[in-house]
């Protein structure tokens, strides 16, 4: 199961319920604001959530399952230390945390065996594009 919304697409709508098989959260460039919806964290089957391009506030929680191949979180207004259950994500091949993280620790990466790419860096005119294709 997958959700996609798009504020340049007509077909966008407010999805109300969550299916728990849900394996891909695309919410990219909708401008959603306020903080991330707790119930994000819990879905079990979870492999891709990608939130990049919004203007969410607030920390990043605490993830309860291990499930995600894809976590983006880019141009946000997100703020705090990453949780430690990032570091738990041993199935996670794609981070991108760009304009969100002055400082995080090599523990948050000692346990990512799959990781393939790592997008993480205060200035943009830094960021470099590694893997563009898509992954959902």
């Amino acid at each position: 199961t997958q959700i996609f919304s798009s504020n340049n697409s007509s077909n966008s709508q407010l999805v109300n319920k969550i299916p728990s098989n849900l394996e891909c959260l695309r919410l990219s460039g909708n401008l959603l604001n306020g903080t991330i919806p707790s119930w994000v964290y819990t879905i079990p089957s979870l492999r891709y959530l990608f939130l990049d391009y919004n203007q969410f506030i607030g920390h990043i929680g605490d993830f309860q399952h291990n499930s995600l191949v894809g976590l983006r979180l880019n141009y946000n207004n997100l703020c705090g230390p990453l949780p430690l259950s990032i570091s738990k994500l041993v199935t996670l091949r794609y981070l991108g945390l760009l304009q969100l993280v002055p400082h995080i620790a090599m523990i948050y990466f000692e346990n990512l065996i799959a990781i393939g790419v790592i997008a993480i860096t205060k200035k943009p005119m830094q960021a470099v594009v590694i893997n563009s294709k898509s992954i959902c």
